[in-house]
């Protein structure tokens, strides 16, 4: 990082920090492309002791992700037909999107998932984005039946989990994301893979689940991640 002769990445101070962003933004780097340098100083001030010395907050490193919230609603009717559809061409993913649907899970984590019992419950075990596990209780008749159906494939196929044995997770991912777009799974219909989970979070919400419970079922850290799927 060539910060003001920083002679040592320890010795960083704001000033460095600043300096640094200021030269980011000099560049024209769009909002987005800062907001990962911003996440990875946060990250390296961390792990050397020194959280305070990168804001915490983007607007305070002089940028915002303009548009970022963008809660989408999904048509599900359309995607009841796209359900239906995915059964007749590939069980598995079939089965993939009545997890989404259930538990409002993102699409990788729709084909990765597994069961785990803690103390005599079993719970669906999913890994989100950066490799952070969580555990969800299975409450629902839905949420029962998407895991029975789950468990079925996955003694059949002999794998822990519903990617077949002769795939990888990159490649049952992409045949996944492939043929859902193929049967009308888009963003101009309303009915891509992501908008089920927008509408589960909706739905918690208007259920009255507090947003602290809404935020860790669905896998984030923050509240405000909470804007992403609801108003």
């Amino acid at each position: 990082m060539e910060t003001q002769s920083l002679q040592s990445i320890k010795h960083m101070k704001t000033k460095h920090v600043e300096h640094y962003f200021s030269m980011l933004k000099g560049q024209g780097l769009a909002a987005s492309t800062l907001q990962n340098h911003a996440t990875a100083m946060r990250l390296l001030a961390r792990a050397i002791g020194k959280q305070n010395i990168c804001p915490r907050t983007n607007a305070e490193l002089g940028f915002v992700r303009r548009g970022r919230y963008a809660p989408k609603s999904a048509d599900m009717e359309q995607q009841g037909i796209i359900r239906d559809l995915l059964y007749q061409k590939d069980v598995r993913l079939g089965i993939a999107h009545d997890l989404r649907q259930a538990f409002g899970l993102r699409a990788q984590e729709s084909i990765t998932a597994r069961t785990v019992v803690r103390s005599g419950e079993e719970l669906l075990q999913v890994v989100g984005k950066g490799g952070r596990a969580r555990e969800l209780r299975i409450d629902s008749p839905d949420k029962a039946a998407a895991v029975e159906a789950m468990k079925r494939i996955t003694a059949e196929q002999r794998t822990p989990g519903i990617i077949p044995a002769d795939k990888s997770l990159k490649e049952f991912y992409n045949y996944q994301k492939n043929t859902i777009h193929r049967l009308g799974g888009t963003k101009e219909n309303s009915a891509h893979m992501h908008s089920l989970r927008h509408h589960y979070v909706q739905e918690m919400k208007a259920n009255g689940v507090p947003i602290e419970d809404r935020v860790a079922e669905t896998g984030h850290s923050r509240t405000d991640s909470d804007r992403h799927y609801t108003k």
